[in-house]
């Protein structure tokens, strides 16, 4: 192995570190909010709101989180290499765009949402992709070692398929890339 492959390789693995890193972050700070949410909706309920003191407290906390919730990156789309989007994805609606050195390959949409049943969202439609199940593309299973993902989450199952047909020709994977078909 040459000089130029072993920098590119520190470089990809630096680059995937980095991504992880930002992901964990992220997710723990999400937890954080959500936990100091969850402690400021049980003080708003205590008995103890007809002190004006605990009420002054507890508007100062509403006030710091909103601060911190400005501050904290949230956003509808997520991006890292396959292996760990595969499993940190959401089990909701989204579709996701796959880029292969530094272009992207593929876009396609996972678009079953079932609560209370079993979860059929991005993380599952991903993990299939990973495991090379009949019903994914092969291109997917023979380069996922090398594919970076990008995730967006959508609201409902009409905006999924709008936004991977927007991304399939804007990208135009089914000329210079692995999608089939445009999506209408």
């Amino acid at each position: 192995m040459g000089f130029w492959d072993t920098v590119g390789k520190i470089a990809v693995a630096l680059r995937d570190q980095a991504a992880t890193a930002q992901v964990e972050a992220q997710r723990r700070a999400g937890n954080q909010l959500r936990e100091y949410e969850r402690k400021i909706g049980q003080a708003e309920k205590s008995d103890k709101m007809n002190n004006p003191e605990y009420v002054r407290r507890v508007q100062e906390a509403k006030e710091k989180l909103e601060t911190a919730k400005r501050k904290v990156p949230t956003s509808n789309s997520k991006r890292g290499n396959f292996e760990q989007v595969k499993d940190q994805a959401p089990n909701q609606v989204g579709v996701y765009i796959m880029e292969y050195n530094g272009r992207v390959m593929y876009v396609g949409r996972a678009i079953e949402d079932r609560p209370n049943q079993s979860p059929k969202g991005l993380r599952k439609r991903l993990q299939e992709h990973w495991r090379g199940a009949a019903n994914c593309k092969q291109e997917l299973f023979l380069h996922r070692d090398y594919i970076w993902v990008t995730l967006k989450l959508c609201h409902s199952v009409e905006e999924a398929r709008q936004l991977e047909a927007r991304f399939i020709r804007q990208y135009d994977t089914v000329n210079n890339g692995w999608n089939l078909r445009y999506e209408d």
